[in-house]
């Protein structure tokens, strides 16, 4: 579960800024072309999150709440608050995920990863590539909320995801809610409130000082595009 929650953690961050299309039909292309230039304003992002988990493995959907912290070039934090604190820290080339409540912390080495992290982060061009390697249709527009369906072209990345689906906001420029569904059913599913933009929070939300006891995992990682 803790590597199949940092795949959806790499996969959202670059997807949170979106931009303004047209009123009436969306005009796709326009679209993404507006979704990469206001993205590339980002400097400073925090926003709440209310994520559910439609796994088969599950009795019902699990629902979890909390924030996302992203300062650029090189930092983030996604932030669980309920029903428990969960940090996921990406800082100075490493990915921790680390658990209060066990006093456990799992530390991954990704500076050999780090600029491709960053770069789906959305610190350089992920829409374009985006764009490339999913078949992107518009779905439905109501009020100012247009939804957009993204599949996957190749088969390799069909086997691992069966579509990624947005609710964007035109008139504020944010994402009202997103899902990942997976080709077996599984799918989880991200609603976001609370945009701040170009935030000015305190830094220290990226200090976390592990309490003594702490039992400390290092590993490496291999990660793989999750556009390929």
């Amino acid at each position: 579960m803790v590597k199949r929650a940092c795949i959806v953690f790499i996969l959202l961050l670059p997807l949170l800024i979106m931009g303004k299309g047209k009123d009436e039909e969306c005009d796709i292309k326009k679209l993404l072309d507006s979704m990469q230039k206001f993205q590339e304003k980002i400097e400073t992002l925090k926003v709440s999150f209310v994520q559910v988990n439609d796994f088969e493995m599950l009795k019902k959907p699990e629902v979890l709440k909390g924030e996302i912290y992203i300062k650029k070039p090189s930092t983030a934090l996604y932030l669980y608050q309920a029903p428990e604190k969960l940090y996921y820290l990406i800082k100075d080339g490493e990915l921790m995920v680390y658990n209060p409540k066990k006093k456990e912390a799992n530390v991954q080495d990704i500076s050999r990863y780090q600029n491709k992290i960053m770069k789906y982060m959305g610190v350089s061009t992920p829409f374009a590539e985006l764009e490339k390697k999913f078949d992107v249709k518009f779905v439905d527009k109501e009020g100012d909320i247009v939804h957009l369906s993204f599949t996957p072209q190749k088969k390799s990345m069909a086997k691992r995801l069966a579509s990624l689906e947005f609710w964007v906001n035109e008139k504020d420029n944010t994402i009202r809610a997103m899902e990942i569904a997976e080709p077996e059913g599984d799918k989880v599913k991200f609603e976001f409130s609370n945009w701040d933009i170009n935030a000015k929070f305190d830094q220290k939300v990226f200090d976390i000082d592990l309490p003594k006891g702490t039992k400390v995992k290092r590993e490496k990682v291999s990660l793989k595009n999750p556009a390929e």
